[in-house]
Order: C-alpha cells, then sequence, then structure tokens
C-alpha cells in the first residue's frame, strides 16, 4: 500500500489517474480495519490528512444536524403561536355569537365559522359580531353565500 500511495503522490492532483484512484483508498481505508490489516496513521501522511478531513466532515456534519434541530424548533414554536392566536380568535368569536344567540352553535354553523375566519379575514368577522342584529348573524351563519 505504501508503494501505492508513493506512486500516486508522482502523479499531478489533476490527472485521471488520481482521480481514479483515490476513491480506492479512501474505501481501502475503511475495508482494510474489518479484515484485520491496519495502516499506521503516522507513518502515512495522505491517510492521516484523509482522517483529519474526516473528522471536520463529522463535526461538519454534527453542527448542521444541531442547527437543524434548532431551526425546526423555531419554526414549531412560530407555528404553534400562530396557530394559538388563530384558535383563540376563533374561540372568542364562537363564545360572543353563542352570547349574542342565547344557544350553542351547531357542528355545521361552527365549521362556516372556522372557514369564514379564513376566508373573509377576522376583520369582517368583527362587523358580523358587534354589528349585526341576532337574527342577522343566524342568517349569515345560515347562508352559504354570505359576505
Amino acid at each position: 500500500m505504501r508503494e501505492a500511495l508513493s506512486e500516486l503522490r508522482r502523479w499531478s492532483p489533476d490527472a485521471w489517474e488520481h482521480a481514479l484512484t483515490m476513491p480506492s483508498f479512501t474505501t481501502l481505508r475503511h475495508d482494510l480495519p474489518r479484515i484485520g490489516w491496519t495502516v499506521e496513521m503516522e507513518e502515512d501522511p495522505m491517510m492521516r490528512t484523509y482522517a483529519e478531513m474526516k473528522e471536520l466532515y463529522e463535526a461538519d456534519r454534527a453542527e448542521a444536524r444541531r442547527e437543524g434541530v434548532e431551526k425546526g424548533i423555531e419554526k414549531g414554536i412560530e407555528k404553534g403561536i400562530e396557530r394559538g392566536l388563530v384558535e383563540g380568535r376563533l374561540l372568542t368569536l364562537r363564545e360572543l355569537i353563542e352570547r349574542r344567540l342565547h344557544r350553542s352553535l351547531d357542528d355545521a354553523e361552527r365549521a362556516t365559522l372556522q372557514s369564514r375566519l379564513k376566508t373573509h379575514g377576522p376583520a369582517r368577522l368583527d362587523e358580523v359580531v358587534l354589528d349585526f342584529a341576532p337574527a342577522a348573524i343566524a342568517s349569515w351563519l345560515a347562508d352559504p353565500d354570505a359576505r
């Protein structure tokens, strides 16, 4: 192996021979210990360099994973807060409408309210709850084309 590495060092790093054989040495570096052969890192600078590069690569991968997890947690928190705000607004609107109508909304009315919060926006729903008479609110919920 030492002779082959010596020969490899004589070639230019840009040579096709170098590009062709270097992956084999990388593979051998991993496979030889599995079959009981060892290559002393101290006696082979190329293998020592490879080990250092591998260590740096593994450290970079670990750092990238950590950063990915951190970003995922941040996104999850943001989405959770956003969803909590929407659900809180929906709950408040539903409770106000139920209070104005003096009854609980049925499942279809709740689904309509949720859908209209997305399509019409919170400002429009605030107008409906605060400005419409109870009968008009009930009609608005029942009318599929209501704006």
